[in-house]
């Protein structure tokens, strides 16, 4: 039998993310993390875990962080060690400068008129979607799994023959960004990757031969600066955007319904207010945040607070920690639609917040809006059944009940 240490022991006292109801419920976990230190390194993990919203807050925004060439290879929580991940260069990756060059000229084409261009058809397609419930109770699989990566083909001019196989190549892109995966995982992914590279080289070559009125065709027209996007730049960016829009806003959409449902008081404050949607949502992902973590590497020694940071150390930013500080939100385990004790850090902060925030909020926002008004007595039917993903959190089942 192998030796456990008594420091490893020790800090898994404090937190630990084998322990067997973590997946289901991490939050009393994270209490218990958080109240012994909102930034205590953990030697198995070998990482700071920073548990606190103001902390947390405070180095997402700080110089001395940054995401490094070593970010591409994440710990492998279990092993100790860590995996390789496929090689793209995602905007996810890069620090400054190149993450400020790629960030200004991508905002020049994922404008919020681009997203708000697809409300009319969101809303049509979510219609379509929640027919299906009459004949699949599932509502991840039928509505909460399909709507993004739908909106996103769109978004980037993929026929819709291939809808249905980027779904699932997508879902095999997610593993990537979480520190758990296997080699089946890995070797999905890389499978993935090629397949998506392929798929938007084409799609790149046509658009820069005939352009349209898609985001592929408005990257290779941005510029800042006098600088444009490489059509490399574009392709690994684009399947980025498949990788993480995708289950985040799935989850988003999945947990939202659960939560109303799992308060009826909440519930019908915003049935007897339509507008408090934008409230339920921004409460949805502080309460159950999609992305639990956030990786960053210390750049450079610095001290923060009396902690002293050393240049090559891991920090795991705690989201779903974060989310529940009660410092910042009072009674943080309640779920309140008019809070409004400042933003989440759901979405992320400083210069990595997540370019796809407002579409994702828009998604969800209409699948409220649907939901309610096509099936206002909707119910849970089973108890949800979550992923077993440590990175992302999000129902891979959600059975409803409709009358």
């Amino acid at each position: 039998m192998a030796q456990v240490n008594q420091e490893d022991r020790s800090a898994a006292d404090v937190f630990d993310p084998f322990a067997q109801d973590f997946l289901r419920d991490p939050y009393p976990h994270y209490h218990k993390l958080r109240a012994h230190s909102p930034t205590f390194f953990h030697p198995q993990l070998n990482a700071w875990l920073i548990s606190g919203y103001r902390e947390l807050d405070d180095l997402l925004r700080s110089n001395n962080l940054g995401r490094g060439d070593e970010m591409r290879f994440f710990g492998n929580f279990a092993e100790g060690g860590g995996v390789d991940r496929v090689s793209v260069d995602w905007i996810f990756y890069k620090d400054p400068p190149d993450h400020t060059r790629l960030r200004r000229i991508f905002a020049q084409a994922f404008t919020p008129r681009r997203v708000e261009s697809l409300r009319t058809y969101t809303r049509d397609v979510v219609d379509s979607l929640l027919d299906n419930l009459e004949h699949d109770n599932d509502f991840i699989r039928v509505v909460a799994d399909q709507l993004p990566v739908k909106i996103i083909c769109r978004m980037l001019g993929v026929p819709e023959t291939l809808h249905e196989e980027a779904k699932v190549r997508s879902s095999a892109l997610v593993p990537l960004l979480d520190p758990l995966i296997s080699d089946a995982q890995l070797e999905a992914a890389e499978a993935a990757s090629s397949w998506f590279l392929e798929l938007f080289g084409q799609i790149v070559e046509q658009k820069a031969l005939q352009p349209g009125h898609d985001l592929i065709s408005a990257l290779l027209e941005a510029e800042a600066d006098g600088e444009r996007l490489t059509r490399a730049e574009i392709i690994g960016n684009v399947v980025f955007l498949f990788a993480a829009g995708h289950e985040t806003t799935t989850s988003t959409i999945g947990s939202t319904l659960v939560a109303l449902l799992r308060n009826p008081g909440q519930l019908q404050l915003l049935l007897q207010e339509p507008g408090l949607a934008v409230g339920a949502i921004a409460e949805s992902v502080r309460w159950d945040s999609p992305v639990q973590y956030v990786g960053r590497l210390v750049t450079k020694d610095f001290t923060y607070e009396g902690v002293e940071f050393l240049a090559g150390q891991r920090i795991m930013g705690m989201i779903g920690a974060a989310n529940r500080d009660p410092r910042q939100f009072p009674d943080p385990d309640r779920y309140v639609i008019t809070r409004d004790e400042g933003k989440s850090i759901a979405f992320g902060s400083g210069i990595h917040f997540c370019m796809g925030a407002a579409l994702a909020r828009m998604e969800a926002e209409i699948t409220l809006d649907r939901v309610f008004t096509q099936y206002p007595r909707i119910s849970l039917l089973s108890e949800p059944v979550q992923g077993d993903r440590f990175a992302m959190r999000s129902y891979s089942t959600l059975e409803v009940e409709i009358r």
